[in-house]
């Protein structure tokens, strides 16, 4: 048990031998340097450090943390990789903090049944490389920062990024999880309800419990375990890449090319990435206004290219123009979420916001981003920020995932507090005009509960008691305790 430069109350020190007690000395820590490094995320959010974190190994030891904890009703916050760009860190105020990193093993890749198992401390990055060994994918690949994000960090928030235009949300992956509740209790959902049976279906046995554990930004219980189907590797892709001449036209082409049901990714760009693209040497996207980029995945070249003719003449029709696919390619494959910069060609660091609207719905919301990148643009200037529109994917076919972006740099005074302001807005903006975020955390969470209809919020905070009678686990999250 680390403890150096530790400033923890009377009860909270005990809290901390008991834990040591249950996990060993090595995997927990109060030391200062060590909260502090766990005091932040990726968000503009300012640092929170909890009291203790803690790293256990195994189911069992996640609900003796959590059993013990009740007994003092210290509060306790999962955490993955924090790469949640929504901010989690407010509730660690005071909390425990549990550091999911070490349950990362894959424990069974089941070709017959088509699933694999995981830890849910595992990256996404981690199960694509193992799974691709045996020729084998997911259909959603998980979030933009998935070489270092966690699978129940994902599933806490229905991620989505590559492949989600058609395989939905990673959370469309899964069949059944494992969950150790608020109180300690352990929990099989799906067919892994059964003793008897094997994990390979989320439906039939009654009410969908896995649903009320997915998205839920880890209010219900903590994921230990996910069972998720997959997919033969594709032996064949196909990139295709359009020129619009305005963004009618492009989210025209978007819905015909997303009718075909065909593509695993639809991508539309924004003037800004486009010419950002371009000058970093994928030159046919240079001095471009919009474009539309589409992965084809397939199990062999016929198959491959009928399908590519289909979905080129679904878009063509549109008016669009055919450009160079180079960037595409590069992006993905064989550079699995390698490249997803985390800054700006300056060096400056982004914060976002992914709002997810009808597919002709993202004129209104165009409208609204203009409209607020208008309102603070003399700060902007005065604290050195710069603001994007800069692209959307497409989601279950029907809906677009837009991405938004603030570059910044953390050390000019006053930046990060109009960032904070203007994201927020944003949110308030967004969730008004019927947009569902991506992202939970402390900012859109307590957002979307506020805009729930009453019955909606009642029945969960209903479910919230029942489950966690404490109110121990990642309490304010969503505004249920």
């Amino acid at each position: 048990m680390n403890l150096r430069g530790s400033r923890l109350s009377q009860e909270a020190g005990e809290i901390v031998k008991k834990l040591t007690s249950i996990l060993g000395e090595k995997y927990v820590t109060a030391s200062l340097p060590d909260l502090i490094a766990y005091s932040c995320d990726i968000s503009p959010e300012p640092r929170v450090l909890p009291d203790v974190v803690v790293r256990p190994k195994t189911t069992e030891e996640v609900a003796e943390i959590l059993k013990e904890a009740n007994k003092t009703k210290k509060p306790v916050v999962p955490r993955g990789a924090g790469t949640c760009p929504a901010g989690f860190i407010k509730y660690q105020k005071n909390a425990i903090v549990v550091d999911m990193t070490r349950m990362d093993e894959i424990i069974d890749i089941n070709e017959k049944e088509m699933t694999v198992t995981v830890e849910c401390g595992v990256t996404w990055g981690k199960l694509y490389y193992e799974l691709r060994k045996k020729g084998w994918r997911v259909g959603s690949y998980g979030p933009g920062s998935a070489l270092s994000a966690t699978v129940g960090g994902a599933l806490s928030h229905h991620s989505l990024a590559y492949g989600c235009a058609k395989y939905g949300s990673v959370s469309e992956n899964v069949t059944s999880l494992e969950v150790v509740l608020p109180t300690g209790a352990i929990i099989n959902t799906g067919s892994g309800a059964y003793p008897h049976a094997k994990k390979a279906q989320r439906y039939g046995i009654g009410p969908d419990l896995t649903g009320l554990f997915l998205g839920e930004g880890g209010a219900f219980g903590i994921k230990t375990k996910a069972t998720m189907m997959i997919h033969p590797f594709p032996e064949a892709v196909r990139f295709l890449c359009y020129e619009a001449e305005n963004l009618k036209q492009l989210l025209d082409a978007t819905y015909e090319v997303s009718k075909t049901r065909i593509p695993s990714d639809i991508l539309g760009f924004n003037p800004w990435l486009n010419n950002a693209l371009g000058e970093a040497g994928f030159k046919s996207l240079l001095g471009k206004d919009y474009t539309l980029h589409v992965v084809i995945e397939a199990p062999n070249d016929k198959v491959a290219d009928a399908q590519a003719e289909y979905v080129d003449n679904a878009a063509k029709k549109t008016g669009v123009k055919e450009v160079g696919a180079e960037w595409l390619k590069f992006f993905y494959y064989p550079r699995f979420a390698e490249w997803w910069p985390r800054t700006s060609p300056k060096g400056k660091r982004w914060y976002a916001w992914c709002n997810k609207i009808p597919i002709y719905d993202y004129l209104r919301t165009h409208e609204l981003i203009e409209e607020l990148f208008n309102k603070y643009k003399d700060e902007c200037e005065k604290y050195q920020l710069e603001p994007y529109d800069v692209m959307y994917f497409v989601v279950d076919w029907n809906t677009v995932d837009a991405l938004l972006l603030v570059y910044a740099w953390d050390d000019v005074p006053g930046a990060r507090e109009v960032v904070r302001k203007m994201w927020r807005e944003g949110f308030e903006r967004f969730v008004a005009e019927g947009g569902i975020h991506y992202w939970l955390g402390s900012a859109v969470g307590e957002l979307v509960a506020r805009n729930w209809a009453s019955e909606y919020r009642e029945t969960l905070r209903a479910i919230k008691k029942v489950l966690d009678p404490n109110g121990i686990l990642i309490p304010g999250m969503l505004l249920l305790t």
